[in-house]
């Protein structure tokens, strides 16, 4: 099974291997077993073909308040990232003062704000548990998040196949419902770029009516980096309340990335000052760097 070939995988090499010979499965699947099964395969393969990236991109959020006032923010996060490690900082640039260094060692996140209002200005998480890093990391910088999902494990049926901005794509549905809510999630996996998700549309809706309560659309614009490894180069989310009015628009834009290249220790590290406060979570206690 094309499935368990793609689970035993440990290089990048073999991924891309893997993928090549899914593009001439693609062209002979027969039937929606064997299309959701290459679908699972595909995105597992490319789910696992970054290991290691730097770059930086800037955030732009537009959202309208309760009131009916708009604000717009915008923010550079610049990214290294080894696995499950990874080294931020952050600066907003427009609408916001935001300023912070962010190290994960994969075992606790080390959040430094720099500004007013911070005190202490250091915060250590247990695990990926809280902190702007950690929000900014998964809603923008994980590949998992933006583009390189992996849907091996998700329940769903092919509804067909679409066209999206160009190319063609396999249309996805699947929806859960609990209580007096349903969630239904529709994708549209690129078979042209590698299994990359282009786009996909979560929306709530009531179970009895089947009224809309909420929806959210992300597209992924993606670019190719070296032999089948693709990045985002713009990922776009945006929230539309009950009436189809929008509510908020996330739009990062991608610039001088690079994927799985060497990365050093020394990048990934954040160096606190002599002097500087911290406020340990997980012993629950406040320190001053010696």
């Amino acid at each position: 099974m094309i499935q368990s070939i793609v689970g035993r995988m440990g290089s990048v090499v073999l991924i891309v291997t893997v993928l090549a010979a899914l593009q001439v499965s693609y062209a002979a699947a027969s039937d929606d077993a064997d299309l959701v099964e290459l679908v699972k395969a595909g995105t597992l393969a490319r789910s696992q073909s970054i290991t290691t990236f730097k770059g930086t991109v800037m955030v732009s959020t537009w959202s309208l308040t309760a009131d009916g006032k708009e604000s717009s923010v915008e923010k550079t996060i610049t990214a290294v990232a080894d696995h499950k490690k990874f080294r931020l900082s952050a600066e907003g640039t427009k609408g916001s003062d935001l300023k912070y260094d962010a190290s994960f060692d994969g075992a606790k996140l080390t959040e430094w704000m720099k500004g007013k209002g911070f005190d202490p200005p250091v915060r250590i998480y247990e695990g990926l548990t809280g902190g702007l890093a950690h929000s900014d990391f998964s809603l923008f910088l994980n590949p998992l998040s933006v583009g390189n999902q992996d849907l091996s494990n998700i329940s769903f049926t092919v509804e067909g196949r679409e066209t999206f901005n160009g190319d063609e794509c396999f249309v996805l549905t699947s929806t859960k419902a609990v209580g007096a809510s349903a969630t239904t999630c529709k994708t549209w996996v690129n078979t042209q770029k590698g299994f990359t998700v282009a786009k996909y549309e979560t929306t709530a809706t009531t179970t009895d009516t089947g009224s809309v309560l909420s929806k959210q659309v992300v597209t992924n614009e993606m670019r190719q980096h070296g032999e089948d490894v693709w990045g985002p180069l713009k990922h776009t989310v945006t929230v539309y309340k009950e009436d189809g009015s929008k509510t908020t628009e996330m739009i990062a834009t991608y610039s001088e990335f690079q994927y799985n290249i060497p990365i050093s220790a020394d990048e990934l590290k954040l160096t606190l000052p002599s002097g500087t406060e911290v406020y340990d979570s997980t012993l629950d206690a406040t320190y001053t760097v010696p």
